[in-house]
C-alpha cells in the first residue's frame, strides 16, 4: 500500500513545486516590468516579456523533472523568494538611479542564501531565473554562473573568510562567463565598456562576499539555519550553556560529548553530516537537565526510583525528550538539531522499567502490562544524523555496564544492540542502507574499542627495588 501511494506522492510534491517555482518567476517578471514602467515610462517590448515568460515555464520544468527539486518548504519559499525580489530591485536601482553596472547585483549573496534551502545545480537554475529579470540573456547567464559558484562554496562555509572566498570565486565565475559570451555575441563592444563590466562584476562578487560576512549570521539565526558555521558555534563546549551541563549533570554531559564523537565518525563513514551528528549527540540528552538526579549516570547513592512505581518512573524517564526539545526551541536550536532530539529514542520501550512492571504484574497473579505506556512518543528517526546519534547513544550507553570491556566483547554488544535497534524498526523510516549500518557499527565499534583499550600493568615499588628502601 504505502509503494502504490509513494509515486502519487512524488507526482502531488512535483507539481506543487513546478506551481511554486513558476509564481516565483512570474513575480519576479512581475517586479522587472513595474520597475522598467516606472523608471523609464514606457513598458518593456512584448516580445521580451513573452520569452522571458516562456523561460519561467522551461526552467521551472528543468528544475522538477531534471534538478529533482520536487520538495520546497515555505520557509525556503519564502527566503528565496524575497532574495530573488531584493536581487532584482537592486539591480534596477544599480543600473538607472546609481548609474552602475547591473553586473554589481548580488549574484553572491544569492547563491549563498538559497543553498541552504536546496541544491547547487537548483541555485544555478533559479539563479537564471533571477539573472534573466534583472537584464540581458548574457547577464543572466553569467548572474546563474557566479550564483552557483558561491553556493558551490557556501554551502560548506564553516568560517567568516570562507564566506569572502565564496564571493571572489563567485565573481570570477560570473565574470569569466560575461567575457567569454559578450565576446561571442554582442557585437559593438569596446575594450574600455568590456574592462568597465569586468571590473564591476569581480568587485561586486568580492564586495557581496564582504558583505555576507555580516548578514549571513542573521540570516541563519532569523531562518534557524542549520549552516556549517552556525553548527560550529553551537559545538563549542565552552558555551555557558554546557558549563551549565556539566556542574548539573555531569554524567549526561560527559555521556553527550562521547555519544557526539562516535556519532560525528560513524557519519563521517556514510557521507552524512559529520558536524550536524556531533552536535545532535552533543544536545540529544538536554532535556534530562529538568530532573537529572533521575538518570542512572547521574545517581550517586540512592536511586529516587526506588519511590516510584514503575509506570511513573517510565513517565519520569520518557519526558526528557519532550522537555528536551522545549529547551532546544528555547535555545533556539536549528531545526535539525531538534529534530535529533525528538527522534534519538524513535519509539523504543524503556525495558528496565517494562520489565519491573511484569514482575509486579505477575507478583499479583496478572501477566497484562500496557506496553504502550513505556514507549518513547516518536517519531523514529527521518534523516542519517538522527539514527547515527540513536545508535550511538545506545550503545556508549549499554557499553558502561561492561565489566570486562574486552574488544570481543564491545563488538559483541554494539553489534547486538544495532540489530536489536534494526530488528525492532526503528531504523525503517531513516534513509540508511544496511551497508551502511553496518559501517556505523564498524565505526563505532572501533571507537570503543579505542576508549576501552588495556594497559600494561605497572610493577609496584617494592617489585622494582627487591623490597629494598
Amino acid at each position: 500500500m504505502r509503494a502504490q501511494k509513494e509515486p502519487t506522492t512524488a507526482r502531488v510534491s512535483g507539481l506543487h513545486a513546478y506551481i511554486a517555482v513558476v509564481l516565483f518567476g512570474l513575480l519576479l517578471l512581475a517586479v522587472w516590468h513595474s520597475a522598467t514602467l516606472l523608471l523609464r515610462g514606457v513598458p518593456p517590448p512584448l516580445s521580451q516579456s513573452l520569452s522571458r515568460i516562456g523561460i519561467v515555464f522551461v526552467v521551472g520544468y528543468v528544475l522538477v523533472r531534471v534538478a529533482g527539486l520536487t520538495r520546497l518548504e515555505r520557509k525556503a519559499l519564502f527566503t528565496v523568494g524575497v532574495a530573488g525580489v531584493i536581487v532584482v530591485g537592486f539591480a534596477f536601482f544599480a543600473r538607472h538611479v546609481l548609474k552602475w553596472d547591473v553586473m554589481v547585483s548580488p549574484a553572491v549573496g544569492f547563491g549563498v542564501v538559497a543553498v541552504q534551502f536546496m541544491g547547487v545545480g537548483q541555485v544555478s537554475l533559479v539563479g537564471l531565473l533571477v539573472g534573466l529579470s534583472c537584464g540581458s540573456f548574457v547577464e543572466g547567464l553569467s548572474f546563474g554562473a557566479g550564483a552557483a559558484t558561491a553556493a558551490l562554496i557556501g554551502r560548506k562555509i564553516d568560517t567568516r573568510t570562507k564566506t569572502v572566498f565564496a564571493g571572489a570565486l563567485g565573481g570570477v565565475a560570473q565574470t569569466t562567463v560575461l567575457l567569454l559570451l559578450t565576446l561571442a555575441t554582442v557585437d559593438g563592444w569596446t575594450p574600455k565598456r568590456l574592462a568597465l563590466r569586468v571590473a564591476w562584476s569581480l568587485g561586486g562578487g568580492v564586495g557581496w562576499g564582504l558583505l555576507m560576512t555580516g548578514v549571513l549570521p542573521f540570516i541563519e539565526r532569523i531562518f534557524n539555519l542549520a549552516t556549517p558555521m552556525r553548527l560550529r558555534e553551537l559545538a563549542d563546549l565552552n558555551q555557558p550553556f554546557f558549563r551549565r551541563f556539566l556542574l548539573e549533570a555531569p554524567g549526561t554531559y560527559h555521556h553527550s560529548v562521547l555519544v557526539g564523537s562516535l556519532a560525528e565518525a560513524a557519519a563521517d563513514a556514510v557521507g552524512a553530516d559529520p558536524l550536524l551528528a556531533r552536535v545532535g549527540g552533543y544536545y540529544h540528552d538536554i532535556g534530562k537537565l529538568t530532573k537529572p538526579t533521575y538518570f542512572a549516570e547521574n545517581i550517586h547513592g540512592q536511586s529516587r526510583h526506588e519511590k516510584l512505581s514503575p509506570p511513573m518512573s517510565a513517565l519520569v524517564i520518557v519526558s526528557h525528550v519532550r522537555d528536551g526539545v522545549e529547551m532546544g526551541k528555547e535555545l533556539g536550536l536549528p531545526q535539525p538539531v531538534v529534530d535529533v532530539i525528538a527522534q534519538h529514542h524513535g519509539t523504543c520501550v524503556v525495558e528496565y522499567f517494562y520489565y519491573e512492571a511484569l514482575k509486579e504484574a505477575r507478583a499479583n497473579g496478572s501477566t497484562r502490562v500496557d506496553i504502550a505506556r513505556y514507549r518513547y512518543p516518536g517519531p523514529k528517526p527521518q534523516t542519517k544524523e538522527a539514527a547515527i546519534v540513536m545508535l550511538a547513544d545506545t550503545v556508549e550507553a549499554a557499553s558502561r555496564a561492561l565489566k570486562e570491556p574486552s574488544s570481543a566483547r564491545v563488538a559483541e554488544l554494539v553489534h547486538e544492540l544495532v540489530m536489536r535497534r534494526l530488528l525492532d524498526g526503528q531504523l525503517d523510516e531513516s534513509p540508511l542502507t544496511l551497508r551502511e549500518i553496518h559501517k556505523i557499527e564498524q565505526t563505532i565499534t572501533r571507537m570503543l574499542q579505542g576508549l576501552f583499550h588495556t594497559r600494561i600493568s605497572y610493577p609496584s615499588r617494592e617489585e622494582t627495588t627487591g623490597g629494598m628502601a
